[in-house]
């Protein structure tokens, strides 16, 4: 029996809470199929770009079946809001995704948020503008609360955390963002506890503008959904072994390989993909905190959204 015959490509559709090795069974042709990443101008290299599993691609590829699982649970579009979009390949890759067999379209709206937003690439993307964002600072995220509104089904955070020396009270923001009930999707380097904590120390010494700060663990995790007050439903690794360009990154098996050495493993050095899920509370307190201007205290912070920073919605369409 091979590992494929063992790994169906898509897990059944009634399984739309992530299990620890739901990657395992994922249809891969929101990557294999997809030719957004073939295009001349995205951002990964002209080899990685030669191969049907660029596992270069896999960030993209997790918080994708991560969406298509959530629309499939609510059973109708979503509202997506970005977080460190930088020149849009994320959705990108999200509207070149084979059509899916569903009356509803992936998103209705997709927002987006960048400390440096980059309009001209995002407008071509497929973005209507882009807010700017900046997590680290008090004072943006105050002004930022104060002019936006809206709530979010999804928040993506993919690759930022990271970047942030005080990650946790960015996730407490983001959790304020959310309808009760929605989800924050990301991911990140990972290490295991002890080798973090080193890790961390010698980023802060070394850190650049903009470079990595922060350094994470399986448990730091669990602990950045739980001090937001957020429950986490899903935390796996990505890969066991990333070789980059090589050949076997033209077989599912390496790929499945991989996939279910992370979710068995998470803290081995690589990447961690996460799903945390914000509490659904009594309709009478959700309904009130809807109705009452929300404020940044003690380095937490509150609502975002931005209609004028809606993308055009659409259908996940078939790549031409």
């Amino acid at each position: 029996m091979t590992l494929e015959s063992t790994l169906p490509g898509r897990a059944p559709a009634a399984s739309c809470t992530p299990s620890q090795f739901s990657a395992c069974h994922w249809d891969t042709a929101s990557l294999t199929d997809n030719r957004a990443w073939h295009n001349d101008t995205y951002w990964i290299n002209e080899h990685a770009k030669q191969k049907r599993f660029s596992f270069r691609m896999l960030r993209y590829w997790y918080v994708a079946e991560l969406l298509l699982a959530e629309r499939r649970r609510l059973g109708r579009s979503l509202a997506v809001l970005e977080i460190g979009v930088d020149r849009g390949q994320m959705k990108t890759f999200i509207d070149r995704i084979p059509q899916q067999d569903s009356a509803a379209p992936l998103y209705d709206s997709w927002c987006a948020a960048d400390a440096k937003p980059q309009q001209d690439a995002l407008v071509a993307a497929g973005y209507a503008g882009c807010s700017t964002l900046n997590l680290d600072d008090d004072a943006p995220l105050a002004d930022f609360s104060a002019m936006h509104t809206k709530r979010y089904d999804v928040v993506i955070l993919l690759h930022v955390l990271e970047h942030l020396p005080h990650p946790e009270r960015a996730v407490t923001f983001i959790s304020a963002t959310l309808k009760d009930g929605g989800i924050a999707l990301g991911g990140f380097p990972v290490l295991p506890s002890s080798l973090a904590t080193i890790r961390e120390r010698q980023l802060k010494r070394t850190a650049q503008p903009f470079g990595h700060v922060s350094a994470f663990s399986p448990s730091r995790v669990r602990n950045l959904a739980q001090g937001a007050g957020m429950a986490c439903e899903y935390a796996a690794g990505a890969f066991a072994v990333r070789a980059s360009g090589s050949f076997l990154e033209n077989h599912a098996w390496w790929l499945r390989l991989n996939v279910a050495f992370g979710a068995l493993l998470p803290s081995w050095p690589g990447e961690i993909y996460w799903q945390f899920r914000k509490p659904v509370r009594q309709n009478q307190i959700g309904q009130s905190l809807h109705a009452q201007p929300l404020s940044i205290a003690s380095g937490s912070a509150t609502t975002v959204g931005r209609d004028s920073s809606v993308a055009t919605p659409g259908r996940v369409a078939r790549p031409s």
